[in-house]
């Protein structure tokens, strides 16, 4: 199944190369080959992509409003850990990068193997 962080493209160019260097042909010889993408494909993609995304905003949902606070800044404002620090109005870094640690673990743990596989944090 494909996932929705790797477009359509990079999954053939994946699966491209897997095959390639499965046979052998380094030497610029490719295996020439279809993938057919149906309007089925789509729509699982988007169910998928929407039973993940809901399972991902209940576990952060059971996060403490500080740990809430964090993930947001860091991962959907791309803040830095100092703009964090000063809007959550702490004095050291390390509290920063220590709520945001336990954030992860717990979302590990909550979360299913699937979309733990997916996290890149």
């Amino acid at each position: 199944m494909f996932t929705s962080w790797l477009p359509f493209e990079g999954v053939f160019l994946i699966i491209k190369n897997k095959l390639n260097k499965s046979f052998g042909f380094s030497d610029g010889a490719d295996i020439e080959f279809m993938l057919t993408y149906t309007i089925e494909n789509e729509i699982i993609l988007q169910d998928s992509e929407s039973a993940r995304n809901k399972e991902l905003q209940k576990a952060i949902g059971s996060l403490t409003r500080k740990q809430r606070e964090v993930v947001y800044y860091l991962y959907y404002q791309n803040l830095s850990y100092d703009e964090i620090r000063e809007i959550l109005g702490v004095s050291k870094l390390k509290t920063v990068r220590n709520i945001l640690y336990r954030s992860l673990a717990a979302l590990r743990a909550i979360l299913p193997k699937d979309l733990n596989s997916l996290m890149i944090f």
